[in-house]
């Protein structure tokens, strides 16, 4: 492919500096705009809301006067997540219970490990055309990578941003020779090669947002998909945010991990009285380290990648103030799941000699800082603990939210589709969703649905919660662990021989769900009709 660079350089520059006009004129229909923002790999205690060392002050902001559930679950990995959040389904009834198929390889059987977004599963921007909204995505896909399940091929008018997985965030790299991956970057329908320069993911996706929010005709509502790249590892950053962290974290991460606790202690956001999991065993101790220099700047240049993320959401949040009715704008962030501990060495894509964060470095922060970032849980991406599939859920809306609120229920990103259409009026869309709406939740009214299952499937692991009850098996054992997490919240204890009647119990639930619903896309598709 051939690069138009300077076309490209003159492209990007046109996302981030060109005024659209707005007409003095209100919106003629009054369904609220919406944004849903999503990170990707952050951890729990990563934001400064939350009692992390890490600089978020829009987030902070909007949590001051938005909803924050503390107890907000995802899918513990990143496509089965953004299969849910676009449909409000458990991620096998969409295709993509297990893995996504590359480019490069033939589509198999329909099933629920098929891997792409199912065609007789909507789309949450399907569904919003048909309430007369536009829709943008903006950052990263990663549910389809072939041309036929393509954003613009479910539902959205507008779309830039990273199709596949992980990638540098100063050019589109090509994946190891070992590698059936290939990477693609889009721009709508058109492949999209980054400049040679002047080119930094999070803000070309931050970039992008705020131009959709311009161009949208002013009396049309809009759904925004903004899809942050960052955390995810490569760390790579802007030195003048880079600066900005240095030294912030020589204490090491012992240390670091036992002040976010104290942090969310004072807040109350997590009980004095909790167990606390005993530090892994895999976790140097930060004394016995000796290349103390490069691991503090690994975990600089993480901070600076979440803090660049922020004030992306900061601009995107001043553009929302020159609409017409900017109350009445719904904006959802969360994370698609725990923090990454993965060790990318063996991708040997770093240059030597080249600085942790800089174009040319590929490095991730590994299990040691991730042990940071999801303080005060245990366990990481991939797995089903509370470390691997639990992250806040910030939710503003100043129309309907008066004043701030932490809540304490649990959620599902399951639960955002039909959330989100209740919010706007479209109680009945003639589907079945899995998850359930949280409005009246978060409106502060009733709300009885704290004793539903949620399941959980990925790789063999297996997890259900009801209650305060959770049962765990992770992948490659026979035995099921039971915790009270009211009493239990880090998951320190397995109570199964005491339980075993809450155990059986629930293991016959997970059974009845695990043949209903993961093993055949095709009897729910029968259920599930595409508008």
């Amino acid at each position: 492919m051939i690069r138009k660079t300077a076309f490209l350089l003159v492209l990007i520059t046109f996302w981030a500096c060109t005024p659209v006009p707005h007409k003095p004129k209100a919106k003629t229909a009054d369904k609220p705009n919406i944004i849903l923002i999503m990170a990707d790999d952050m951890g729990y205690s990563d934001p400064g809301f939350l009692g992390g060392d890490i600089a978020t002050p829009y987030l902070d902001s909007l949590a001051k006067t938005g909803v924050v559930m503390l107890h907000f679950y995802n899918n513990a990995k990143c496509y089965p997540s953004r299969a849910s959040l676009l449909t409000g389904l458990y991620p096998h009834r969409t295709g993509l219970g297990r893995s996504i198929l590359h480019l490069n390889e033939p589509k198999g059987k329909n099933g629920p490990f098929q891997g792409w977004l199912s065609h007789t599963t909507p789309t949450i921007a399907e569904l919003l055309k048909k309430e007369g909204y536009r829709c943008y995505i903006s950052g990263k896909w990663h549910v389809g990578e072939k041309k036929e399940d393509w954003p613009l091929q479910r539902g959205f008018d507008r779309y830039f941003g990273l199709v596949s997985g992980a990638s540098s965030y100063f050019e589109l790299l090509p994946q190891p020779p070992s590698s059936k991956r290939i990477r693609q970057m889009l721009l709508d329908n058109k492949h999209f090669i980054p400049p040679d320069s002047g080119f930094y993911m999070t803000d070309a996706i931050s970039d992008f947002a705020i131009r959709c929010i311009r161009e949208n005709p002013v009396d049309t509502p809009f759904f925004l998909y903004v899809a942050y790249t960052a955390p995810h590892w490569p760390l790579h950053a802007l030195e003048k945010d880079m600066e900005n962290y240095k030294g912030k974290f020589d204490m090491g991460w012992d240390s670091a991990r036992k002040a976010r606790i104290k942090h969310i202690q004072q807040k109350a956001y997590f009980p004095k009285d909790a167990p606390l999991p005993q530090k892994p065993i895999s976790v140097t101790d930060w004394d016995a380290v000796e290349n103390k220099e490069e691991w503090s700047r690994r975990m600089e240049v993480y901070a600076a990648m979440v803090n660049r993320m922020d004030q992306g959401i900061g601009r995107i949040w001043k553009a929302i103030q020159q609409l017409p009715d900017p109350e009445n704008t719904i904006i959802v962030f969360l994370s698609d799941n725990g923090p990454s501990a993965e060790n990318i060495e063996h991708r040997q894509q770093h240059t030597e000699g080249i600085a942790v964060g800089l174009p040319g470095s590929y490095r991730a922060y590994n299990e040691p800082w991730a042990y940071v970032s999801n303080a005060p849980y245990q366990n990481y991406k991939l797995t089903l603990n509370e470390g691997g599939l639990k992250t806040p859920l910030l939710l503003y809306w100043p129309v309907q939210i008066k004043s701030p609120k932490i809540l304490e229920a649990s959620g599902h990103i399951i639960d955002l589709v039909p959330t989100l259409l209740s919010a706007i009026g479209m109680e009945n869309p003639g589907l079945e969703f899995d998850g359930k709406s949280l409005l009246t939740l978060i409106q502060g009214k009733h709300f009885d649905l704290q004793d539903r299952p949620i399941f959980w499937e990925y790789n063999g692991h297996k997890a259900m919660l009801q209650g305060d009850y959770k049962i765990l098996k992770p992948q490659n054992t026979d035995k099921w662990q039971v915790y009270n997490l009211q009493e239990d919240p880090c998951e320190t204890k397995d109570i199964a021989d005491t339980e075993g009647n809450k155990m059986v119990e629930m293991i016959k639930l997970y059974e009845e769900w695990e043949g209903q619903v993961m093993w055949s896309l095709m009897d729910t598709s029968q259920k599930i009709s595409r508008p």
